[in-house]
């Protein structure tokens, strides 16, 4: 089941320690609000209330499986600053700059 009808970018993406390898990338499972999920994926994978610092949130688990050939940045956020792990200038002017 495809959760997304075009490429989504992964803005506040949070997943599960189940990653693993694909020939093309990695896959996972993902949490992301009801939102930003279509209504048949939210229906058939259930809306869980989580608390994160002490509010509460709704959030879809979905299968994630993301392409290499997609990713442009990957940071991490440390007391809330950002540190670049990975920066890619290409793959940001050919998917995002367009």
């Amino acid at each position: 089941m495809r959760a997304f009808l075009t490429p989504h970018p992964a803005l506040d993406l949070s997943t599960t320690p189940d990653i693993c390898q694909t020939d093309a990338g990695f896959a996972c499972t993902a949490v992301f609000p009801p939102e930003l999920i279509q209504p048949d994926t939210v229906k058939a994978n259930g809306i869980e209330k989580v608390n994160v610092s002490g509010r509460i949130r709704d959030i879809v688990r979905v299968r994630l499986e993301v392409m290499l050939h997609d990713i442009w940045a990957v940071a991490e956020f440390i007391d809330g600053r950002q540190h670049d792990l990975v920066i890619d200038s290409e793959t940001l002017t050919r998917r995002v700059l367009q």
